[in-house]
């Protein structure tokens, strides 16, 4: 009898919990930096509740582009803020991530790591729209 209880309550709660966001969550959440930042200015709790782990699809305007001392490159978005979030992208993408330009108008696709030294990070981005209109800043 207990382990019928277990072989029924635990895809139970499995398919609660995944009901509830819980879960693994798939599909993409479209949002912009200026919302990320709002979330996260909010508390990091509601911003790591939001993002962290969710594949987002990010449009705005580039702000900076450059690379950590390991090479890994990485931009912000253009926000009038002290603290942006930062876009870190695999090596591979060095080429890429070099090419764009201040101004330019783009949309990566990222997963949300949560925020790190204060910091909102997103981890794996990829390139996914670029309308190049560098403003040449």
């Amino acid at each position: 009898m207990k382990r019928l209880l277990v072989y029924t309550a635990v895809p139970a709660l499995l398919f609660a919990l995944t009901a509830c966001g819980g879960g693994k969550k798939d599909g993409v959440v479209k949002t912009t930096p200026e919302e990320i930042l709002k979330t996260y200015q909010a508390g990091a709790k509601a911003g790591d509740q939001r993002f962290k782990g969710v594949k987002v699809e990010v449009t705005g305007v580039v702000g900076e582009v450059d690379q950590d001392i390991n090479g890994v490159p990485f931009m912000t978005f253009a926000l009038d803020n002290e603290v942006l979030p930062v876009f870190n992208f695999k090596k591979a993408q060095a080429q890429a991530v070099a090419a764009l330009k201040v101004g330019d108008k783009v949309t990566l696709a990222c997963t949300g790591a949560g925020e790190l030294a204060r910091t909102p990070a997103f981890n794996d981005c990829e390139i996914v729209g670029n309308a190049s209109v560098g403003s040449g800043k």
